[in-house]
């Protein structure tokens, strides 16, 4: 038989039971669907789990506290093991206002180093001064969230010049605050990260380490004589933040801080065991699937062969080989599969499209976004082939114990 043959005997069967192989095609695509979905969400939560812990630098960050001078507290903390940086109070992070499209956006500016350095999604990495890495989104106003208007896209604003104002402020009494100066200076948006777990996310932007330390010069608070009296001003007792080199060491340096007498408060607490649990039963959800719908194939196959006993006889009565009806009944099954794959894959991407939507607006600007991973597209591709192969053996199997006359004679033909 030639493959036009093959495919006219698919024909033929798919026009006399169109109403079966409709039922057929609904089942294994919802089927399908389960299983992908399981698959889906298993590679989505790895990467959700990995940047959340991995990526995310509030994950590995301390606040600590001892009532001891602070330069001692640098010192002290500086030099301690699995400790990348301590956060010098001095120029810790400036801040400012961008201007975009003549409204003023409040934005915390942060530096960037070799230890850490958001994941840039769009654009590249800073090299030059007037330099800035943005969130994808941006706030308009970071104290009235409440719709997806009130956010701003920042890709429509790669690789423009936009103008970063700030001002230097002096604190006359504790009542009075007046602007002693105001800064402005050209900045280039070269590059967005998708920080989408951070309570920051919509104003945290990144700039070199020397450029923060201008800007926040620049911007020094001054207090007047009159407000220093006002108040008591001690170099003791203060907290800083330190950022731990790795999230599996943040357990260990809590503890020897605590021990050497220090406050320690994590700035993120991660309850990584529950992700961990989560994710171990959505892979486990997706072996019983894989499993189950194994069985489903071999329990279709055989009701399919009963079914067919008169048509398996007719083509053995008019000299079809075995091997000939055996791909036959395969093209018939493969058909059914295929069309089932084309319209899960349709509904699965449909499904992403809603999820991120609906994701959008359940989590307030998580802007957690799912995507279609191709590793778990090839898993399940390759786990169609192996059941089409197994099918295949079985089939062969079948085929070859019937009998023609026995066929016939069940068949009163």
């Amino acid at each position: 038989m030639r493959l036009r043959d093959y495919f006219n005997e698919v024909i033929c069967y798919l026009k006399s039971q169109k109403i079966k192989v409709s039922l057929l095609i609904t089942f294994f695509t919802l089927l399908f669907l389960v299983f992908n979905i399981l698959l889906q969400v298993s590679a989505n939560f790895t990467q959700l789990f990995n940047d959340y812990t991995k990526n995310y630098s509030e994950a590995r960050s301390l606040f600590v506290y001892k009532d001891m001078n602070y330069s001692d507290i640098v010192s002290d903390l500086i030099n301690r093991e699995h400790i990348a940086i301590v956060y010098n109070q001095d120029y810790n992070m400036a801040t400012g206002y961008l201007n975009i499209d003549n409204k003023k956006i409040y934005v915390n500016i942060k530096p960037l180093n070799n230890i850490y350095s958001p994941k840039i999604i769009s654009g590249r990495k800073v090299i030059d001064s007037n330099e800035m890495i943005c969130p994808k989104y941006l706030a308009k106003n970071i104290s009235d969230l409440t719709t997806i208007s009130d956010v701003i896209n920042m890709k429509d604003y790669v690789d423009k010049e936009l103008n970063l104002s700030y001002k230097k402020e002096i604190f006359r009494d504790l009542y009075t605050i007046d602007t002693l100066k105001e800064y402005s200076r050209k900045i280039k948006i070269v590059g967005l990260y998708d920080d989408g777990y951070s309570m920051g996310m919509f104003y945290d932007c990144y700039m070199l380490d020397e450029t923060i330390k201008e800007i926040v010069e620049e911007e020094r608070i001054v207090y007047s004589d009159e407000y220093l009296s006002q108040v008591k001003v001690e170099d003791n007792g203060l907290a800083t933040s330190v950022l731990v080199d790795k999230l599996e060491n943040v357990d260990t340096v809590s503890k020897q801080l605590k021990e050497d007498g220090y406050i320690v408060e994590r700035q993120l607490s991660m309850k990584t065991e529950l992700l961990e649990n989560i994710n171990l039963i959505s892979k486990a959800l997706t072996i019983i699937m894989f499993l189950f719908i194994s069985i489903i194939f071999v329990i279709y196959l055989g009701n399919m062969i009963k079914k067919q006993k008169r048509d398996i006889g007719l083509y053995k009565l008019f000299g079809f080989t075995n091997r000939q009806i055996t791909n036959i009944i395969i093209f018939k099954v493969l058909t059914i599969i295929i069309l089932s794959i084309v319209l899960e894959g349709v509904i699965i991407m449909f499904l992403l499209k809603k999820a991120n939507l609906e994701i959008d607006k359940i989590l307030n600007y998580a802007y957690i976004d799912l995507k279609l991973f191709l590793a778990p597209q090839f898993i399940f591709i390759v786990f169609i082939i192996l059941l089409i192969i197994l099918i295949s053996k079985l089939v062969m199997n079948k085929v070859c114990k019937l009998e023609v006359g026995n066929i016939l004679n069940e068949n009163n033909l």
